[in-house]
Formats: C-alpha cells, structure tokens, sequence
C-alpha cells in the first residue's frame, strides 16, 4: 500500500505567504507614508560651531512635549539636518557632538505644513554641559516662499460660529471670501452637503481652492467644493495657503487650506458640550413682527490619551445636531384678467381708488385704456 506525504510542499507554501505577507507590508507602508504627508510639519536647520564651521555627525533629537515620542537623526556633511513628517504641535530640539555643549530649544511650536528653520551654534565644551534656550524659540521658514495663514484651536473652539462649521474661518484669511456670497459659486442642496463652504482666493473660480485633511482630499468633487469640516472640539487647526506653495499640492491653482485633526496625549483628557439656539433666548429683529423661531441644539463630547505609553494614542469625538424651524406662512395676490386691463371693480367693494398720478378718483375703480397705458 502506498501512502503519499504532501509535507514536501509545506516549504514552498510557507514561503509564498511569508513573500506575499512581505509585499502586503511594503505596500501598506507606502500607502501610509504617501497619506501621511500633507498636514505634517518638519523642523530643518543648520549645525555650526562659533567659528561659523559646520558641524556634521552632530546627534539632533525632536521630542514632541504632549505625546513624549522623540526623532533623532545625524546631520550631513555640510552640517544640515531634516526631521520630516512631524506632527503639529510643541517640541524640545537638542543638539549634541563630542567635543562641544549639547543645545536645547524648548518650546519650538510648528503648525500644519510648516517648514521650521532651527539652527545651533555649538560651544565647544563637554558633552555632560548642556545650553537651553526656553520662552518659545522663533521659528523661521527660510525654505520656501508660501504665504499664508494658520488659524490655531483656540480660534476654532473661541470664536462665535454660527453652526460650529470651522470652514467658516477660512475667509479670515487675506484675499479670501465665501465664494456662494460673493464669487457666483453654486451647489445643488439635494445632491451635496448642506454645510459645504467653497472659498474664494484672489479671484480664484469655483474648485480652484483645494481642501486637504490629514493630507488626503477634502473635496467635493460633484461642484469642487469642500466637503465638511470636522467639528470645532475635533479641528487642532489648519492652514490657508494663499501663493508660493510648493509642488506637492497639485490640483489646485489657486490656493490649499490644509486640515489637521486632533489626536490623543500622553494623559487622559476629555470635556463635554452642548449649544443651544431657541426662540427663549433670541431677541427679536428690530424689523421682524416675531422672533426667530429656530430651535438648534448640538450636543456631544471628545476624550483621547495613550493606550501604549509614548507609542499608541487615541481620540473619539462625536457630535448631534437637531434643528427645528417653523416657516410663517404668507399671502399674495395674482392679477386676473380683468386687473391687467385696468379694471379692479371687483377687487375693493365699497372702497374708491384715486389715480396715483392725479390723486383724482377713478370711476367705476375701472382706468380708461389711456390711463392704464400711462
């Protein structure tokens, strides 16, 4: 009796998934790190000794202050250094060489697609003696020439906004308006979202602003507008791009407005809210009979922090919006037949009408064909 084994082909099976999972995971991390590139920042810079010689092989380090998570590259030959796709945020930029005093800048704040210039002079010394530079070190973006604006979280979730729609800030930038109030734009409300916005930007026409979040698209591509915002608890800031952006935003000819959500921390935060828009509480337009009828209520909360100390964060956020609004009811007349002859016998019993040309009353409340022409 023969017996056939299968064993010989187990190798051959265990390399093939062991080849495919390998090609899964390279995929996977090219696909990450091209997401991962827009609304991230990078520190660059420049590390020289007193003489104004460069530095090369010096040790940099970016420590991020709210997550803990640090980058540690070695400058090049000419002394420069790049820490790319950083997080928005605080960080701590420490230098060091044998040979010299290690430098420290605390409080190195870089926003959303930034490219923040840091750079040391080193002092030459022992490794063990340390120089920190603390009140918030100027950053500087001696890179490119973009121009533009950030508007930061505490503007999102500070100022008055009607619906708690951050898109709304975006026209706070210089040469920026609301293209649906001033720029002709147009949106079919059955076919898009309600709150979509769509910014002008210097003169720029419908879908010449480009919308990113967390470097993926933002865009309604039906009328090229912006799809919504996250929620104002949600939003850690963004960036309006006005001219000089670098080629990496393609799409867009006029301006970017780059979106950066928010993330967990090395401790446990969290809050609720809840806004509220009532009759009760409006006071009516001073030409209006009735006060505003519109009841809006938009309720919801936000938590984040660590899971794996300094490795893995999260945050959730949620939020509700109910609306209710009565529509008053009016009246109107349209003309009959006989009115658009001139003749209003039969709309006014009882009540005389006077030419408004004379001030004379009109007989029968019928104008001559004459007098109507006129």
């Amino acid at each position: 009796m023969n017996t056939r084994r299968t064993k010989a082909s187990s190798p051959q099976c265990s390399r093939i998934l062991a080849l495919g999972l390998y090609v899964a995971a390279l995929l996977t991390m090219g696909s990450l790190s091209g997401y991962g590139q827009g609304g991230r920042a990078s520190i660059v810079g420049t590390v020289t000794e007193q003489s104004g010689a460069v530095v090369p092989e010096a040790k940099v380090v970016v420590t991020d202050t709210v997550t803990g998570q640090s980058r540690e590259v070695i400058s090049t030959e000419s002394g420069t250094y790049v820490v790319p796709l950083l997080p928005v945020g605080t960080f701590s930029v420490s230098c060091s060489h044998p040979g010299f005093k290690s430098e420290t800048r605390s409080g190195v704040k870089i926003t959303a697609d930034e490219k923040a210039t840091v750079d040391f002079s080193l002092t030459v010394g022992e490794v063990t003696q340390t120089i920190e530079v603390t009140g918030g070190a100027e950053t500087i973006n001696t890179t490119n020439g973009a121009i533009g604006q950030v508007v930061e979280q505490t503007a999102i979730v500070e100022l008055p906004i009607n619906g708690r729609n951050p898109a709304e800030l975006v026209f706070l930038a210089p040469g920026a308006v609301d293209g649906f109030k001033f720029g002709g734009f147009t949106r079919q409300e059955f076919t898009t979202f309600p709150t979509e916005t769509g910014a002008s930007v210097n003169g720029g026409r419908q879908g010449s602003t480009y919308y990113m979040l967390d470097g993926s698209n933002n865009m309604d591509n039906y009328h090229n507008n912006a799809t919504p915002f996250p929620n104002s608890d949600a939003t850690q800031e963004f960036r309006v791009i006005t001219n000089n952006f670098d080629a990496q935003y393609g799409f867009s000819p006029g301006a970017v407005v780059s979106i950066v959500t928010r993330s967990g921390s090395k401790e446990w935060h969290g809050d609720a809210f809840e806004f509220i828009r009532n009759d009760a509480l409006n006071a009516r337009d001073f030409f209006a009979r009735d006060r505003d009828t519109l009841k809006r209520n938009q309720f919801g909360a936000s938590a984040g922090g660590n899971i794996i100390r300094d490795k893995l964060f999260i945050f959730g956020n949620y939020q509700g919006t109910t609306e209710r609004r009565r529509v008053n009811g009016g009246s109107a007349y349209s003309p009959n037949n006989k009115m658009l002859q001139g003749d209003f016998s039969d709309l006014l019993p009882g009540t005389q009408i006077t030419d408004p040309d004379t001030g004379l009353p009109v007989p029968g409340n019928i104008f001559t064909p004459a007098e109507w022409a006129n």
